[in-house]
Order: C-alpha cells, then structure tokens, then sequence
C-alpha cells in the first residue's frame, strides 16, 4: 500500500477515537462584549478541564484569568482592547488533549445589557439606557419588548445579530413603536444584513419608546440568543459608488440614514484580504455596530453620466477592461449603458454587483458589440440575483454593457458596480465535508508533538492541465509536510 494512502488511513481511525478527549465549546455567554472592557463569559461544553490556552483568529482580545474551571463550565474574563476590531471573532481552546471546536465571540460599541424576564407584554417592557447592547434569548413563541426614553429629532436605531451569531436558524423581526403602540419602522429581513434586521427612524416627539425583538415565525429555544444594538448612531444602508480603486482617495455618499443621505472622503486601502473595505463611519463618537462595506479594486472604475439610458448615449470610456463600472438605476424603467474597450482572446469574467453592495436591485446584465448586436447575457448566477457574464472577445474594439433591474425597479438606493476580472489559472482546496452542514469536524489539523497527522483534500482548478504539487508556508519550527504531486 501506498505509505501515504496507510498514514491518511491511520489519521482517519485515530481521529474517530480521539473525539471523545478533544474539548467542546456548546456555548459562550455572553454572545459578546464592548470594546475596550473587560468581559465575564462563562463557555460550557465537554472535557474543558485543563484548559491550557486560548486561541483566538483575530488581534484585539486576551483571556486575563480564568476563575473557575470544571469540566462542563468554565468562567473567564476576556480582555478587549481598544484595538479591537467590532463583529465576529474566532476562538477556540487547547487542552492537553487536543484542539476544541471553533466558536465566536462579537465585539460591539456599547455596554452590555442583560435581558431580564418578564418582558414580554407591550406594558411589561424593559428599561434600557440609549446607546447600549441588550444579550438576550428567544424562547418558543417568545415576544421581548425594551423600553428607552428620547426628545424630538433624536435619532434613534435599531440593529440586531442573531442569524449572524451561527447558532440555529434564528430569523429575528424587529419594530419600534410609540407609546400608543403605533408602529414607526419594522424590519424583516434587509439587503445590508441579510436575514438580521436593523431599522433607524427620527423620533417624532418627546417620549418612551418600545423595540419589539421575536423570531420571524414565532420559534424559539434556549439556543435561539442575540444581540441587540440600540442608540444613536448612524446607520447608513447602501453606500455610491460602491467602491473604488486601491490606494486612491475618492468621496462616497452614504445612502438611507434616517438623518438623510451624507458624505465621506475616505483614502482605500492599497491592499486587501477579500477585495473589500469595512468602513465603520464615526458621527459624535458614535458608531454603527456593522459596517457599510466597500469594494476595492486594482483597476479604474468609471461611473456613470447621465443620459446614458441607451446605446446612441452611453457613458464612453477610452480604457479597456479590466474595469469597473459605478451607477444607480435611478428611477422605475431606467437602463444604463457603458461603452468601453476590450482585447481580441481576452476571456473576462463580468459581474454585477448589487446585492453583494446591499443594493436592492436586482440586475439584469447584457453585453453587445459596438454596433448593438448582442453577445451574452444574464439575470441570475450560481451565486444568487447578481448577475455573472462569462465572455472571450473576439477581437479588438467596442463593446456595451446594458444594466438594468429585473422587474424595472428603481430608486436612489438601487445602486450597482459591476466588475470585470481576467480569467487566470485557478485552484482551490477544500477538506471533504464529514457530514451534511458539519462545517468543524475534521476541518483542522491539530498536530499532538511529535506525532503526524494526514487529511484528505478536495481539488478543484480552471484554465489550465499539469501536476499540481503542494507546498506549505509558514510552518511552526519542527513542522514539515508531505504530500505527493
């Protein structure tokens, strides 16, 4: 047998018996903490006893003790740093054992607030101070109701994690409503945050409010927890452009704040991790939880000039691909066209970007020669609503992009930006799922000294043939792999 087929086969068996000695995270609560505080959590889960160390993915958070330590329930206190970036951070824990599941904890703006029952009558409504984070639960057909005071004009916004905090499918509603019980704004699902919810509306007058949180469905279990952001801040939805080349300074607007529509010089990274800047905007010390995000692109973007709601009036461009293209379909019926130049056997991916952007367009792409007579075109990709053009140019010239929604919508937030990338040789590599939806196990590779482990990979490639071989960076001292071509 192959020794590398026998020591992938070994690993597989050895890793079936070590999973009842590798520590379980089940849950950490709170869900999450403020920055620059230090945080109480206490992490259930299985055989964290000899807790050694935690590992956490991102800068910005430390663990400064831990107090007490069983095998199901451990508390510790989690240092943030002013440094520390809002959202998402991973950790996992190391024991003598091995590694545990990966897990996440949320930083935020605002201090924490704990949910308090009973809660959940319109009159039964918790007091909360403006500008804090609520850590609740949902329980089955379960309404929470919090109250805050505020004076005419003040805004006041509503912003909520649940789905995001990877727990169940919790699918949160959420609505402010007046004293009288009349409903200012609900929030459902939304095109920045996807299925959680944020609203921002002006209080109409001087008085106590009412934020009601639930499940969509009225579901619910001990699992189902969130966080909820409630103050002043500014919650802009859609930002235009929707993004911008590497390394140059350029002026956004910042579309949808219940304040109104505002903008903002901001100088783009020269490099980036995913092709994207989280742009967090600061009003009076005061920022959103999320952030609005913005693409950064290494070649030009040209935005567009209105009329160009046909061929004969385009926005021209002298450059050839690859760009980026920047517009609004502005109105219900509108279309907008781009001419611009491409090379003979240059094969580009073309991608509308509007979802992706928090836009709620849903755009129909269309790529034409430049006499009009159509080439390719497409409403829904793989991937979603956005649009996705595959083309090979066949020689050099003009050509039009067409773009427009795909029920003729329109507004000033439907904002798009489409993108063109070269298509280049390509590989991905994956490690074959355990089970349906089990995104953890046997993901990563904890390595025990002295001892070697082995794991499967799924490759994938496009355009082009040959051996791949494999090569790992970066290893820890004393870590070396093998891996056949």
């Amino acid at each position: 047998m192959n020794p590398f087929l026998r020591l992938l086969l070994f690993a597989f068996a050895l890793s079936q018996s070590l999973q009842g000695v590798e520590p379980l995270i089940s849950s950490v609560l709170p869900r999450g903490g403020m920055r620059d505080s230090v945080q109480e959590v206490v992490i259930r889960g299985q055989r964290l006893d000899e807790t050694a160390e935690f590992f956490f993915y991102s800068e910005g958070i430390e663990v400064s003790k831990i107090v007490e330590e069983k095998s199901t329930a451990l508390k510790a206190s989690f240092s943030i740093s002013d440094k520390a970036s809002f959202g998402q951070h991973k950790l996992r824990i190391r024991t003598n054992e091995g590694l545990s599941n990966l897990y996440t904890f949320w930083v935020g703006p605002f201090p924490n607030v704990q949910e308090k029952e009973p809660n959940s009558g319109f009159d039964d409504a918790q007091g909360i101070p403006i500008n804090s984070t609520v850590n609740g639960v949902i329980l089955n057909e379960d309404v929470d109701y919090f109250e805050i005071n505020a004076t005419k004009g003040q805004r006041i916004s509503v912003e909520i994690e649940a789905i995001r905090l990877s727990g169940p499918l919790f699918d949160p509603y959420v609505a402010l409503l007046d004293d009288k019980r009349f409903e200012l704004a609900t929030s459902d699902d939304s095109e920045l945050l996807l299925q959680d919810s944020t609203l921002s509306v002006i209080a109409p007058s001087d008085g106590v409010y009412r934020i009601e949180v639930r499940d969509s469905s009225y579901k619910g279990a001990s699992s189902y927890q969130y966080r909820l952001h409630v103050g002043n801040f500014p919650r802009p939805l859609v930002v235009f452009p929707a993004g911008g080349e590497a390394g140059k300074t350029q002026e956004f607007t910042f579309l949808g704040d219940a304040k109104g529509d505002f903008k903002a010089k901001i100088t783009l990274p020269a490099t980036t991790i995913d092709n994207e800047l989280a742009y967090y905007h600061l009003e009076n010390n005061l920022s959103s939880p999320s952030p609005n995000r913005i693409r950064v692109s290494s070649f030009p973007s040209v935005r567009e000039t209105e009329p160009n709601q046909s061929r004969k009036v385009a926005t021209i461009t002298e450059l050839s691909l690859p760009l980026a293209f920047d517009g609004i379909i502005q109105e219900d019926g509108d279309i907008d066209y781009f001419r611009f130049h491409a090379k003979k056997g240059q094969r580009y991916y073309i991608r509308a970007m509007a979802r992706a952007v928090a836009s709620p367009l849903d755009p129909v792409l269309n790529l034409y020669d430049g006499e009009g007579k159509s080439l390719v075109g497409n409403d829904d990709s793989s991937n979603g609503p956005d649009s996705l053009l595959t083309y090979t140019f066949p020689k050099d010239g003009e050509y039009l992009l067409r773009i427009t929604d795909h029920l003729s919508k329109g507004s000033p937030r439907h904002v798009y930006r489409i993108e063109s990338h070269r298509l280049v040789p390509e590989v991905s590599a994956s490690i074959p799922m355990f089970r349906n939806r089990d995104t953890q196990t046997r993901q990563m590779l904890p390595i025990a000294r002295g001892n070697s482990v082995a794991t499967a990979l799924t490759i994938s490639r496009k355009s082009f043939r040959g051996d791949l071989e494999f090569i790992a960076q970066n290893l820890p001292t004393g870590v070396t792999m093998e891996a056949p071509v």
